[in-house]
């Protein structure tokens, strides 16, 4: 497992390295949350095996582990976002009621396709491995990579 978070460590790092605009910041939390997800998987996959512990359905272990994820999160992204985002007049400090309606329905989206995201990792990592999703992920940031460095170039003549 440290090997895989090493490999996707360098390979981030060589693929931004020449990049005009390297933020530190911006890099070092892609590597918080690659190693969190690993941890997060890995501890998912030991609690949910263990059947005398009851856990084995997706909804179970997201009502368990949730709360100390928010807690985990949530200072960091109001230190990202800022409490600004919220309080601006296009979100929700307005008296345009079809706005805050137009973005609470956003915001539900949003949710609603993290909750089957979160269910799925669940079930996966419930019948098979969290190296499973290691790898899926390994695949993802190489798309992701060669996406972004392909699109930098015109096929136009």
């Amino acid at each position: 497992m440290i090997f895989i978070v090493l490999c996707i460590s360098c390979g981030l790092l060589l693929f931004t390295y020449h990049s005009t605009e390297f933020h530190l910041f911006g890099f070092l939390l892609v590597m918080m949350a690659s190693i969190s997800a690993g941890l997060r998987w890995t501890t998912a996959q030991k609690v949910t095996q263990k059947k005398e512990l009851g856990l084995s359905n997706p909804i179970d272990m997201i009502y368990h582990i949730q709360p100390g994820m928010i807690i985990c999160l949530l200072p960091l992204a109001v230190y990202v976002e800022g409490v600004s985002l919220i309080t601006t007049e296009k979100f929700f400090r307005t008296e345009n009621y079809p706005n805050i309606f137009h973005n609470l329905s956003w915001v539900l989206i949003g949710a609603l396709l993290a909750l089957g995201l979160e269910s799925s990792e669940y079930l996966v990592i419930t019948n098979t491995s969290s190296i499973t999703l290691s790898i899926s992920g390994i695949f993802k940031v190489s798309k992701k990579a060669l996406h972004s460095s392909s699109s930098s170039f015109s096929l136009s003549n």
